[in-house]
């Protein structure tokens, strides 16, 4: 079982201070316990002054450490790419910049049977000089950049897809946000080949313009929001949105209505917990009109766990939430918190909210995008600007070290809690009266413990275990 940040967020540890620890020559020393706050580590920062990828729109794990992405804009045309990014190294390569023609503001990207990845741009496809006004592609790219346009939307089939596809089997699904019958967005089938099937058209009195991707339920249903439409539907930008049901044959049942109070606006993927319960967030509405978190039963119950008041986050635009392996939920927020430019936080499924980090402008700026919890336990994000004015980076969250230590006659065994491929750095000092520590030596962990052991000096000595980016 993993014992990352996500399964002890909170730890409390004998030493001086968080993360150290001091032995004399007799036994080792415990003073007052503390609590371990988790940090946000900054992996990778873009650019919006060379070719390369900038506003990150989603991220996936392909192997330990190894995480691919697209950015919906930035590259050698500045209309998106896909990009591979080491979180051992910290090394990103850009493997394929868009150019327009074949897909401009890159959504998102789902790795295929075939080992391929398969997305979405919003815009671009038509030959005209302004792919802004285009009606959206899919596409294919191997892992080594190579691609293929799949499909380009005329409109009656749907236009605009937005958030990542779906993959149920060899298919994958996917909504617009515009386009069909009505124009106000489809959710359609599409296999690696292209052929794409319109299986359901929005009418606005059952939602209008769904605004993020699908989720799979265990009845192998399909799940999922619109922005708008509803109650109070009376065109375009109107009502509070809908959570619906489709079957992959697409048969639509809309599960519910918000209202304002319970929420409104909905723009997140929904994420299943188990036993008929989904999850999500709304950019609006609630107590304070804020925005909420809400959870929903396959038979169309509604609840409002949590409603935002601005100080805890407001926003939570486009940012579904994620299940952590300890069964609570984590997600963001795009403003409110102490510099209102968002948070990252926790909730309980019972609606019990921390927050773990706000956003202040340093280590990101308004995050809107969904974050993923990596092989190593740990919580990954891209953080792309609510308005694109930051261009964004790549984060990970994670439980800083928690160190005990056992002293012998001849050595000091220190160990702490870690992750694969976590970088840390072992220092020490005799007194705690010193100006600064002696760092002794670096260690990259291999699991989720760590240990070192240090031959035993005369006297008394300190020591502490710092996470390095």
């Amino acid at each position: 079982m993993q014992t990352g940040f996500l399964q002890k967020w909170i730890q409390r540890a004998r030493g001086l201070a968080a993360g150290t620890a001091a032995i004399t020559a007799l036994s080792c020393a415990s003073a007052r316990l503390e609590a371990v706050e988790p940090v946000l580590q900054t992996l990778h920062s873009f650019s919006h002054f060379d070719s390369g990828p900038w506003a990150p729109a989603s991220l996936i794990e392909v192997g330990n450490g190894i995480f691919y992405g697209t950015s919906a804009f930035g590259g050698v045309n500045d209309c998106g790419t896909l990009f591979r990014l080491s979180t051992t190294t910290g090394v990103l390569t850009n493997l394929f910049s868009f150019s327009g023609t074949d897909g401009w503001d890159v959504t998102g990207v789902t790795r295929g049977e075939d080992g391929n990845f398969y997305g979405s741009a919003w815009g671009g496809g038509n030959q005209g000089p302004d792919f802004v006004d285009g009606p959206g592609t899919l596409f294919r790219i191997t892992t080594n950049g190579d691609m293929t346009l799949l499909f380009t939307f005329s409109g009656p089939d749907g236009r605009n897809p937005i958030g990542p596809l779906f993959r149920v089997g060899a298919d994958f699904y996917g909504i617009t946000l515009w386009g069909g019958d009505d124009n106000y967005g489809t959710v359609f089938r599409v296999t690696t080949n292209g052929d794409l099937t319109t299986l359901t058209s929005f009418h606005g009195t059952n939602g209008c313009n769904p605004g993020a991707g699908l989720v799979l339920g265990a009845d192998n249903n399909l799940y999922g929001t619109t922005q708008y439409g509803g109650n109070g539907f009376s065109g375009a930008f109107t009502g509070d949105g809908t959570v619906f049901r489709l079957t992959t044959n697409g048969v639509l049942t809309t599960l519910n209505f918000f209202d304002g109070t319970n929420g409104s606006e909905p723009v997140c993927v929904l994420v299943s917990g188990g036993n008929g319960r989904l999850f999500g967030t709304t950019a609006y509405g609630g107590s304070a009109g804020y925005g909420t978190v809400f959870e929903i039963t396959t038979n169309g119950a509604l609840t409002t766990l949590f409603s935002f008041n601005g100080t805890n986050g407001r926003l939570p635009f486009a940012s579904g939430l994620v299940i952590g392996n300890d069964g609570n939920l984590y997600g963001c927020t795009a403003l409110g918190g102490t510099y209102n430019k968002g948070t990252v936080f926790r909730m309980t499924t019972n609606g019990s909210l921390t927050i773990l980090a706000h956003i202040n402008g340093t280590n990101g700026n308004r995050p809107q995008t969904s974050m993923i919890i990596g092989s190593d336990g740990n919580l990954y994000g891209p953080m792309a600007d609510v308005d694109g004015q930051h261009p964004g980076n790549i984060f990970r969250l994670v439980q800083p070290p928690v160190l005990g230590i056992t002293s012998s006659d001849a050595n000091v065994l220190l160990a702490w809690n870690s992750f694969t491929n976590g970088r840390y750095r072992i220092e020490r000092k005799s007194s705690l009266a010193d100006a600064g520590w002696t760092p002794l030596s670096n260690f990259t962990a291999s699991g989720n413990t760590a240990t070192v052991v240090d031959p035993r000096e005369s006297g008394q000595s300190f020591y502490r275990v710092v996470l390095l980016p």
